[in-house]
């Protein structure tokens, strides 16, 4: 069920300010989520994330992007995988930051939790809390991102609650990840969406 029960909601609203082509129709034509489909995911993001991945692999990842989007690789300027991952993260972290901001002009009171006390205690008290209350908490602590600086993550954690969760209703947990990505993606651009599928991986 989506939040706001076929309504609109403010989640949806600001989001289609930001994309208009932002369209809850996509997210309700994705296939089905399943663990068939989601463990490929989970086990090329745990072995992409280990301190030695055989230069082979990157080589080849690269290559795939190369022939699947030529444009977009070329566009980006990258010549290999780490480049293209660096590209694509801090295209996400500039565009993430455009969102941060257009939501903390919505009027969403939004604070940060460094300790995990304040934690919602499930996905259905954060919607209530960002939706009807206008407020969001924010983790803030965990280890440090390989990739993104400190303020760009906790943006990135904000907007993928707000924007991921609270256009859908999707639940914390892999199937209602994978819907808050089929939302939130929409509001990235091509090259920004590969980071943020990343992100999404981590929690399959």
């Amino acid at each position: 069920k989506y939040a706001g029960g076929g309504k609109v909601n403010a989640a949806v609203e600001l989001a289609k300010k930001i994309a208009p082509k932002f369209s809850l129709e996509a997210i309700q034509n994705m296939p089905v989520s399943s663990a068939q489909k989601q463990t490929p995911v989970a086990r090329a993001f745990q072995m992409l994330s280990s301190e030695n991945v055989d230069p082979k692999v990157k080589q080849q990842i690269f290559k795939q992007y190369l022939q699947m989007n030529p444009d977009l690789v070329k566009k980006s300027g990258a010549t290999n995988y780490d480049e293209l991952t660096q590209a694509a993260y801090q295209q996400m972290a500039k565009e993430t930051a455009d969102q941060f901001q257009a939501l903390q002009g919505s009027g969403v009171k939004l604070s940060f939790d460094p300790t995990g006390e304040r934690a919602y205690k499930s996905s259905k008290e954060m919607l209530e809390d960002a939706l009807q209350n206008k407020r969001l908490t924010v983790f803030q602590g965990g280890e440090p991102h390989p990739v993104l600086n400190k303020e760009a993550n906790e943006q990135f954690r904000a907007v993928h609650d707000y924007f991921g969760h609270g256009t859908t209703g999707a639940s914390f947990g892999p199937k209602g990840e994978e819907l808050a990505y089929g939302a939130h993606s929409q509001m990235y651009s091509p090259l920004a969406r590969l980071a943020a599928a990343t992100e999404t991986a981590k929690t399959l």
